[in-house]
């Protein structure tokens, strides 16, 4: 080996030194605390930051996280992101009630590396922010009511001539859309803020069959087809029967809303392994691929499609959504424009429904 080729080799090595010091520099000051875990969820590494996570445990490699009070969290969603080999990032609580966002990434040779980001200050923020609008909202309430009220009562008071009866009809529309973005943002902050709701046995077939009956007369008035296929007799989940209803007849009215008349409706339900499966098809408008990833977001709505006249707050589908994930399911969305959208709305069905299921497969 010449002189040349040997320099080379060590100003190559020097820039390897230089980078590997760089980086451990780097995860040794960082504010996040990263963890490694191998394919069995034996400790590797822990960056200073994610050693002073635990006040009750030291962690060395080799070890698991320990099965005890307050880390339940971090270690179902590792073995969640072990299981499903994908990556993750999801909220969870600590022993000393702050909150982290979690994420975790798996990388080679199986291992998974786990990077907490603490965002208690964020959490509480966006509490204080929930609590606003909740009290704004619930405020509210009492001067459209009256505004509602009076704008009825005028019309007892006296003849109006065409011009006064064009007026209160303005003012009772903007009243009522006015109401229902209120209602619909209080209802969102109660669920972000998690608050209590009774959860019971639900049958979602007798729902959707309820749901459905209620918003025909809807679909009459547009000659719209609003009819069932492939519905499963009973579906069992556990949840809270007044939000589904919410949800559900959000998805349904949406597809009425968004399909020109003489469209059709069609809504089923099927049960896929644990899942209970609720599609809502129609053939109305169709959404932009432009729009499809922002279409949950709150106040979102499609502009510019030559539709921008159908009264909406951009807060239905936000609200389905939040109620999905606190059902520990979710609603996703499949559209073409001009052909039409469909919606699946999917809940976790209850074990003692799982196990009927199970039985009618095996005798079959």
């Amino acid at each position: 080996m010449n002189e040349t080729s040997l320099t080379l080799e060590m100003d190559e090595l020097h820039i390897t030194l230089d980078q590997e010091l760089q980086q451990a520099t780097v995860l040794e000051n960082t504010a996040l605390a990263i963890l490694v875990f191998d394919a069995q969820a034996n400790l590797i590494f822990a960056n200073p930051a994610g050693q002073n996570l635990f006040d009750d445990w030291e962690p060395k490699p080799g070890q698991k996280l320990p099965a005890k009070p307050g880390y339940e969290s971090l270690r179902q969603l590792l073995d969640k992101a072990r299981y499903s080999h994908g990556s993750l990032t999801e909220d969870i609580g600590w022993t000393d009630k702050r909150v982290f966002s979690v994420s975790i990434t798996p990388v080679q040779d199986g291992e998974y590396v786990v990077v907490l980001h603490d965002v208690s200050r964020f959490k509480e923020l966006e509490k204080i922010k929930n609590e606003f609008i909740a009290t704004a909202s619930h405020d509210l309430r009492t001067p459209i009511t009256s505004i509602t009220g009076f704008s009825y009562l005028i019309k007892r008071a006296g003849p109006l001539n065409d011009t006064q009866r064009n007026f209160i009809e303005r003012i009772q529309n903007a009243t009522a859309n006015m109401s229902e973005l209120v209602e619909n943002m209080l209802n969102l902050t109660k669920l972000d803020l998690g608050e209590e709701s009774r959860k019971e046995e639900v049958d979602v077939t007798h729902l959707l069959f309820e749901i459905t009956d209620e918003c025909q007369p809807q679909a009459e008035l547009k000659r719209q087809l609003l009819a069932f296929e492939n519905i499963e007799a009973k579906s069992k989940v556990f949840g809270n029967a007044i939000q589904l209803r919410q949800a559900l007849r959000n998805l349904i009215g949406n597809a009425i809303k968004y399909t020109p008349d003489g469209g059709v409706i069609t809504v089923s339900l099927e049960h896929q392994s644990n899942l209970v499966r609720i599609k809502i098809k129609d053939t109305g408008y169709g959404i932009p691929s432009s729009d499809l990833p922002h279409i949950f977001d709150r106040f979102y709505r499609v502009r510019n499609n030559g539709h921008d006249d159908i009264e909406g707050s951009g807060l239905g589908l936000a609200i389905v959504k939040c109620i999905a994930n606190g059902h520990g399911g979710a609603v996703t969305v499949e559209s073409e424009v001009g052909k039409g959208s469909c919606f699946s709305f999917t809940l976790p069905l209850i074990q003692q429904q799982l196990r009927r299921s199970s039985k009618r497969e095996i005798h079959s």
